[in-house]
């Protein structure tokens, strides 16, 4: 009988020593030693779910990729003449967009609606410095307004 129960609580002991002491392996969060910058203890689960993190952030930079190369492509199959339309739409300079809502200001102050505003650099230098003090560039500002010849004038007066 004794032969019977001791390899039964031998077993039964090995279940309970494994389940505290292999237990936590499972379940501990993961530490990263700073110095060796190599996982000193953590859980299994929690290794898996970084695994995890790791392989979906690789899977979504190489849609990225696949991405820009689809619009790389697009790009270079797009005609010079497509291209030379969208140049003269998108504005040389990336400030000049911030010009837009200032001409409108000044135009309602004045009481005058502007309609075709176009902003543009010069395209050809006139034997003149084109940079007028450091950090400013002439531009050329063409619009047509709807309003009151003295609403122009005070248009004029008033900001120039």
């Amino acid at each position: 009988m004794f032969r019977l129960i001791l390899p039964i609580l031998l077993i039964l002991a090995a279940g309970v020593t494994s389940f505290f002491l292999i237990g936590p392996i499972f379940n501990d969060p993961s530490e990263l030693d700073p110095v060796t910058e190599r996982v000193t203890s953590g859980g299994i689960f929690s290794l898996q779910q970084e695994i995890e993190a790791v392989d979906e952030a690789l899977e979504n930079a190489r849609r990225l990729r696949e991405q820009m190369g689809t619009l790389e492509t697009r790009y270079r199959s797009i005609s010079p003449a497509s291209l030379a339309t969208v140049d003269k739409m998108v504005p040389a300079d990336p400030k000049m967009i911030l010009l837009y809502p200032e001409l409108i200001k000044m135009a309602e102050q004045s009481g005058l609606f502007l309609e075709n505003i176009s902003v543009s650099l010069p395209r050809e230098t006139t034997g003149r410095d084109q940079v007028v003090a450091k950090g400013l560039q002439d531009i050329n500002i063409s619009f047509s307004t709807v309003g009151s010849y003295p609403q122009l004038l005070s248009l004029s007066l008033i900001h120039i």
